[in-house]
């Protein structure tokens, strides 16, 4: 054995504890003595921050090209040995013994790589559209984690009354995620939607069209100074949300009034040409339609409030059962039902014309609209309101 060959020997054996140095009548030598090259195989174990991990590096150095030197006191085959321990070679054939999972993530943090992403963790990972934690199919992020869309067979609460992509559907679930008789008015397709499904319904039809007019009287009773007649409609439109939400037509107030000269009554002011029959809010028939009402006066008492209670009060109306101003002597409109009195005068002193929901015997027609006359600071009095036909 030369004296280069027990150097680098000598060597190896002291920087990494396990080298194995071919014989120069080996085969392996021989093929690196052809060359003019020496040929050195080392097996280096090494503890690395991943876990334990071996490194295995094959030199072949040629004297005349310096690759390895075997000058006996040369420091380069020091440097040589220590780099095969580098972090550069551990990259070579690195391999985890931990078996922890790698998984792409994006810059933001989320996770890229959708085969690890975990529905239902509270965090959008991967291809995930959301992610909110839970497993409801209910709300805006269902199963798989997809963001919820009409037609993706789910009904969302307090957003959608059906869904078209549910298979177990009985009724006819519009493109939009309603159908007629949900309690909901579409109006896109509906003229009305009193729900569930209109079955018993005179005034919406199970086609979700307006097949009647709702009449009632207010369930409190109200002073007489009402903002004028425009503040006692939108008073009755207000009130009939307690039973029909989202209504696309309006309610009037069956009060008449004179302000200077110009009358306002239920008989021209009312829409009434659409010929439906007017019902309570109890669906009881008051009228087969307001041109009757006029001439005729109602079947029954109005007197069902917005909740569907009955009452038994008087009326403001100051109006006649044609549903005409009534021009007596000493009656007023209180004001034009804004307490606007006039000089000299209050509301002790000026009186108006009421109804009743109690009338006497054979005399509804009349008395529903004109019983007697009240001071304009009388309490306990209500007013109707009427559904308009469509505009």
């Amino acid at each position: 054995m030369s004296k280069h060959t027990v150097f680098i020997s000598s060597l190896l054996t002291i920087s990494s504890g396990c080298t194995r140095v071919y014989p120069e009548n080996s085969a392996e030598s021989t093929s690196a003595s052809a060359s003019g090259g020496i040929l050195i195989s080392t097996t280096t174990a090494m503890a690395t921050s991943q876990g334990s991990s071996t490194t295995t590096t094959t030199h072949t150095g040629s004297a005349n090209t310096g690759s390895i030197s075997t000058s006996e006191d040369s420091e380069d085959t020091k440097s040589t040995s220590s780099a095969s321990t580098s972090a550069d070679s551990e990259t070579t054939s690195d391999k985890n013994t931990n078996n922890d999972i790698t998984t792409a993530t994006s810059d933001n943090g989320i996770d890229t790589d959708n085969d690890t992403a975990e529905c239902h963790n509270g965090t959008p990972e991967g291809n995930e559209q959301c992610d909110d934690g839970n497993e409801l199919d209910n709300d805006n992020c269902v199963d798989e984690c997809i963001i919820a869309t009409c037609g993706d067979g789910h009904i969302r609460t307090g957003i959608e009354t059906c869904d078209p992509g549910d298979e177990a559907n009985e009724i006819l679930c519009r493109d939009n995620c309603s159908y007629c008789g949900d309690g909901k008015i579409d109006t896109d397709y509906e003229e009305c939607d009193d729900g569930p499904g209109n079955g018993t319904n005179l005034v919406c039809s199970t086609e979700c069209a307006q097949v009647g007019l709702r009449a009632f009287i207010t369930a409190d009773a109200v002073s007489s100074n009402l903002g004028g007649i425009d503040g006692a409609n939108a008073k009755c439109t207000e009130l009939a949300a307690k039973f029909d939400q989202k209504s696309k037509r309006h309610y009037r107030a069956w009060l008449s009034q004179r302000i200077l000269g110009i009358i306002t009554e239920p008989y021209t002011s009312f829409i009434k040409d659409c010929n439906l029959p007017i019902i309570s809010t109890t669906n009881e028939q008051l009228a087969t339609s307001f041109e009757l009402l006029f001439s005729e006066g109602p079947i029954i008492p109005i007197n069902s409030d917005e909740y569907g209670t009955t009452q038994n009060s008087h009326t403001w109306t100051r109006t006649s059962d044609k549903g005409e101003i009534l021009d007596t002597t000493n009656i007023s409109d209180c004001g034009n039902w804004a307490h606007q009195w006039g000089i000299g005068k209050d509301a002790s002193n000026s009186h108006t014309i009421v109804g009743t929901t109690n009338p006497q015997r054979g005399t509804l027609h009349v008395q529903w609209t004109n019983k007697d006359s009240k001071p304009c600071n009388a309490t306990n009095i209500r007013i109707y309101c009427f559904e308009q036909c469509p505009e």
